[in-house]
């Protein structure tokens, strides 16, 4: 079995729903980008990324560089040792531009940057390769269940197809998930909000 399909398999059996009824492919991938996202921003994939410089203070770093956060930059003198560069990042059109401060770096020299991105689980989001830890995987299948719930919830509240009760349950769930889920990445708040609805919902659809 692929990597994607065991974590469908897993949040699907968690929400109740293992031959898809309710749920379809592309609402569980969805949320489990989310979940992965929140992950990463709590437990990052720690990368390193070597370059030369180009004898300026602002460097300009490859279209292909993906990151969310630059945390190190290292002027490596040579096979044993390295100087920690003050800098400062920010994106220009898409683009992480890299400026030194107080020290221009000559031409040439090497550049060791450690960077922080995203988690990656093969086959979702045309990922190739797994950097989750396997003891993490139920964490993430959870959020990846809680954020599943909780959009369900909204979408079928707002075209009136769960009836009150139904979706304060259904919320509810959800809720409980993500508050676990969000406690489990160190976080004690998720910035979710409960909600309430009149009494004139129709149609049991969860």
């Amino acid at each position: 079995m692929s990597a994607i399909a065991a974590y469908r398999t897993k949040i699907l059996a968690l929400l109740d729903d293992p031959t898809i009824q309710r749920f379809t492919s592309a609402q569980i991938d969805a949320a489990l980008v989310y979940a992965v996202e929140e992950y990463s921003r709590c437990k990052p994939l720690v990368r390193s990324y070597s370059l030369d410089s180009t004898g300026a203070q602002r460097i300009t770093l490859p279209a292909d560089f993906s990151s969310f956060s630059i945390v190190r930059v290292e002027w490596v003198r040579d096979d044993f040792h390295t100087d920690e560069v003050p800098f400062y990042t920010y994106m220009q059109d898409e683009q992480w531009i890299l400026e030194t401060c107080n020290v221009t770096i000559p031409l040439g020299e090497v550049l060791a940057l450690t960077y922080y991105c995203m988690h990656t689980i093969d086959g979702l989001a045309s990922a190739a390769g797994t950097t989750i830890p396997d003891t993490d995987e139920d964490l993430v299948v959870l959020g990846a269940a809680g954020e599943a719930a909780r959009s369900r919830a909204i979408s079928k509240t707002e075209s009136n197809n769960l009836n009150p009760a139904e979706a304060e349950q259904l919320t509810a769930f959800a809720l409980s998930m993500l508050h676990k889920f969000e406690r489990s990445l160190g976080r004690y708040e998720t910035g979710y909000q409960t909600a309430s609805w009149n009494d004139t919902s129709i149609d049991k659809a969860y």
